[in-house]
């Protein structure tokens, strides 16, 4: 967000007097400081439309800025917000985004992005989807046709691509359901087409017969929102799926060989070291999924519920990063500690394992490489077996088994050293503070 900012002021600097035109999430939320910054006009929630009747206003001048619906701008010095837009409502009607540029994916052997559907019918007080999609009339989750999409993926795949990334925040909601799956795939198969696909799915709707279907249509990795094993920290958020269903959604993509970054929310205001342990435990039976980084904290997002009761309790920090997420603070002393330990552990095993992972000068010129454990954890999206090495994706064997390990060592007491760092990563002295 500062950095859009920052970017706008210097083209200001450098005499572009283009109008500058903000949108999307950041901008939806932080409207005021958007327009106080320089930019002549924010656009709120979906912008097709809205574009080409700015791009009509500013052009042509045909429109006047008050007679265009879902933006924000300033008159005479105030900023004024314009009536609402409804959101798209056939999104087959949208034609197929340009793909001048997928050469470049295709050489970095990157996932073509792919939309079917926009939105989420959960309400997940941290989520900033379902508060993005109130900023319009009509339904919050809304698909394209089982015909629509694999027309796109066709016409893609004629490019050569055969990785796509299913940019979906809920791939199923309903109608679509496991005959939805099935049907997909059918599609899919009938035309010939050999895809891999990754996407996002809530883990309340996982059953043994979608993910069958999905993996059949050539998913062979998801995104799931786990986010805690601790039934009480669940309610917090307004999760839709219970601990028993994330585990059970777990257990199923296992059965079928699905690949699953498990997203994980440790810590927010009201985090316990009961909740912490409970984390442990249910880690420690599940390592072979991938994260991101398990130590995240909430994220505390404008219009969003999470945000307003932050505020309404007094608990959000004056100073702001820039990032758009308010900085607030955590409840108990002995979680706050846990929370610096592990982000500074964290921290330390980043660099580390970065400058492990980036080949020398003379492996890149031989070739040579010696891949860690990590990156055989996921499959390339070139089409073949080789390990593609990404940073950011981490082994929950490799991070959280021995990391969140620290909180037991705080509560418990240390054990030997042999018992408690059996993954081969490297001892730390733990103290009260956490590390």
């Amino acid at each position: 967000m500062a950095r859009a900012i920052e970017v706008m002021q210097l083209l200001r600097q450098r005499g572009l007097q283009t109008p500058m035109i903000a949108g999307g999430y950041g901008p939806t939320f932080h409207l005021d400081e958007f327009l106080n910054a320089g930019f002549d006009v924010v656009v709120l929630g979906e912008a097709e439309e809205t574009v080409c009747e700015l791009s009509e206003h500013f052009a042509f001048g045909k429109l006047d800025l008050s007679d265009i619906s879902g933006i924000s701008y300033k008159h005479d010095g105030k900023i004024v917000r314009s009536g609402r837009r409804p959101a798209v409502a056939n999104l087959d009607a949208i034609p197929f985004p340009s793909r001048d540029a997928i050469r470049a994916s295709l050489e970095r052997r990157s996932a073509v992005p792919v939309l079917s559907s926009r939105g989420c019918a959960a309400h997940c007080t941290f989520c900033s989807i379902v508060a993005f999609a109130k900023v319009s009339d009509g339904s919050h989750w809304r698909q394209r046709s089982i015909e629509n999409v694999v027309d796109e993926l066709e016409q893609v795949s004629r490019l050569g691509a055969t990785c796509f990334k299913v940019i979906d925040d809920s791939l199923i909601e309903p109608p679509r359901d496991e005959l939805w799956c099935r049907e997909l795939a059918d599609d899919i198969q009938s035309r010939g087409l050999r895809v891999r696909l990754r996407g996002s799915i809530r883990a309340d709707r996982v059953t043994d017969e979608a993910i069958r279907q999905l993996k059949r249509a050539g998913f062979f990795a998801f995104s799931c929102g786990i986010e805690n094993y601790s039934e009480s920290a669940l309610k917090r958020m307004a999760k839709s799926a219970s601990v028993d269903q994330n585990l059970q959604a777990l257990d199923v993509f296992k059965k079928h060989g699905i690949y699953v970054q498990a997203g994980h929310i440790l810590f927010d205001h009201g985090a316990t070291m009961e909740e912490l342990r409970e984390n442990h435990r249910r880690m420690s039976d599940y390592v072979w999924t991938i994260s991101k980084g398990i130590f995240s904290e909430m994220y505390a997002a404008e219009g969003t519920p999470f945000t307003r009761l932050l505020r309404k309790r007094n608990l959000i920090d004056a100073n702001d990063d820039g990032s758009g997420s308010r900085n607030y603070r955590l409840a108990d002393e002995d979680v706050v500690q846990a929370y610096t330990g592990l982000k500074r552990w964290h921290k330390s095993l980043f660099a580390f394992t970065t400058k492990r992972s980036t080949p020398s000068a003379r492996q890149r010129h031989s070739r040579t490489r010696t891949w860690s454990n990590s990156t055989r954890l996921r499959p390339n999206c070139g089409g073949t077996t080789s390990p593609s090495w990404n940073s950011s994706w981490t082994p929950l064997s490799r991070v959280s088994m021995t990391s969140m390990a620290l909180l037991t060592l705080r509560s418990q007491g240390t054990r030997s050293n042999a018992r408690r760092w059996r993954h081969g990563l490297p001892r730390l002295r733990v103290g009260r503070a956490g590390v």
